[in-house]
């Protein structure tokens, strides 16, 4: 699912629920091509160097919960 925060940032955002083979676990998600750098979730960055070009595994639902905060919540409301 693609999620949208209000001042533009957006990246995808994908669960075990929406698939079991991703990056992810019950208390994780998988993040895939933000539209920006974001030092929030850098260290789980597949390729650092490419950070809006790859994916991000196994990222803790707190940490997605603070990224949305920072760029000002989502625009449809997803709830982690």
């Amino acid at each position: 699912m693609k999620v949208y925060c209000k001042d533009g940032f957006n990246m995808s955002v994908i669960d075990q629920d929406e698939m079991p083979l991703a990056y992810c676990d019950e208390h994780s998600v998988e993040i895939g091509f933000p539209s920006e750098k974001e030092d929030l979730i850098i260290e789980y960055a597949e390729d650092r160097d490419r950070p809006t070009r790859t994916v991000y595994g196994y990222v803790p639902h707190e940490v997605i919960h603070k990224v949305l905060m920072k760029h000002g919540g989502s625009i449809d409301d997803l709830t982690l």
